[in-house]
């Protein structure tokens, strides 16, 4: 049998299909296919994962990658996420219906597979900093939605493999017009103009002005809590006496999506910690990075975030799948991504579990000592090595 790429020798995790072992992977025209036992294989490109990891292409789920036409993410999707190991991402609001066009014209030229949450703002998270402590160009007003739903729902029937849902910003910053501060309501608006377009909603909940139980109450089958463990303004998953809350808990069994979006300041390491502790594991490990934190911080390399949370007790399968069964559905495209089965795209993420010193922190001062890193080796597109590691190239 011939094919184009052969990952042989390395220990493949795939949550999705149990598989968790020794095992090789073929792939061929872009798409991972089964060998037929004892079948000899000749590939172009032979990749010797002896004492590596072996995963489905990692997901990044909550990213802000628009590179023109805004001051947030001005970064080149590839360059941001390729060397880390991902090979699929969402963008989370970073254009809204007056602007995602730009997003979508220049992501046809990234080798990522990607999909966008369009922002309620019109523009989405153009600006940057505040003035008089609000960002001018989030400025919601929830009363003007109805309006506009024609065109959101415009957008989405033109583009419904780019355009996955929409983005709500739950925070104090964000919810002001015309000097009013606006609460619970912009939120109950929010789920209704998703009812009315049949689309899911990612709610972010860092800097909430109400306590997320209020939040999780109005959330659906499927949506998502973004930057679920927060630690501002009290406003946490947990209780005063450090568990979790019920409510939490009862919205995740109802189906509410939580995930973690790192960032450099949506994370707290106790509210981590006590939430692994509680077996409380997120169903996304996303970054949230930006032009401003994306190499200049551990804390929005997704493999140092993975290797946060195992190094607190979530069992290694459910970090893996946290980056690759569970946010491909929920971009409604596992099978083609998330997963190693035949048919799927060929992505492949290669990756060390090294014994190393590591510090977690956050941006209230809390320090938490690790010892794992997860260091991606090599990261496959459509069965082409898009980057490899200087130290995992072996001339052939």
């Amino acid at each position: 049998m011939i094919i184009d790429t052969l990952i042989k020798n390395g220990h493949v995790i795939d949550p999705g299909r149990g598989i968790d072992g020794k095992f090789d992977i073929a792939i061929k025209n872009g798409r991972v296919v089964s060998v037929p036992e004892r079948e000899q294989v000749e590939a172009t490109i032979v990749v010797d994962a002896t004492n590596k990891y072996v995963s489905p292409g990692w997901i990044d789920y909550h990213s802000h990658t628009m590179p023109i036409g805004n001051m947030l993410a001005p970064i080149s999707p590839s360059l941001a996420e390729i060397p880390n190991g991902v090979t699929a991402t969402v963008d989370q609001g970073t254009a809204g219906v007056a602007n995602y066009k730009i997003y979508l014209d220049v992501m046809k030229f990234s080798i990522l597979k990607f999909k966008a949450n369009l922002n309620f703002a019109d523009i989405g998270m153009s600006g940057v900093g505040t003035i008089d402590g609000i960002y001018p160009t989030q400025i919601y007003n929830h009363e003007t939605w109805d309006e506009k739903i024609e065109l959101w729902r415009t957008a989405f029937e033109e583009n419904p493999s780019e355009l996955l849902g929409m983005k709500f910003l739950f925070m104090n910053k964000v919810l002001f017009n015309g000097g009013v501060e606006r609460g619970i309501e912009t939120l109950e608006k929010a789920v209704e103009i998703c009812n009315k377009l049949e689309k899911k909603l990612t709610c972010h909940v860092a800097q909430c002005p109400v306590p997320i139980e209020e939040v999780t109450a109005l959330l659906r089958e499927g949506d998502v809590l973004t930057h679920c463990f927060t630690g501002d303004y009290g406003h946490t998953i947990l209780d005063e006496n450090g568990k979790l809350r019920p409510k939490i808990i009862e919205a995740r069994k109802s189906g509410v999506i939580m995930d973690t979006a790192e960032d450099i300041g949506n994370g707290c390491v106790p509210v981590d910690k006590a939430a692994i502790e509680q077996e409380f594991y997120p169903d996304c490990i996303s970054t949230d990075l930006t032009q401003y934190t994306i190499y200049r911080t551990n804390r929005v390399l997704l493999g140092h975030a993975m290797a946060k949370y195992y190094d607190f007790g979530m069992p290694l399968n459910e970090v893996i799948r946290a980056v690759t069964e569970t946010p491909a559905k929920v971009m409604e495209m596992y099978g083609s991504i998330g997963t190693l089965a035949p048919g799927a795209y060929g992505d492949v993420t290669i990756f060390e579990k090294r014994d190393q010193s590591v510090e977690y922190t956050d941006k209230f001062g809390n320090r938490e000592q690790g010892k794992t890193l997860f260091a991606p080796m090599c990261t496959i597109v459509n069965g082409s090595i898009a980057w490899r590691s200087i130290d995992f190239l072996v001339d052939e």
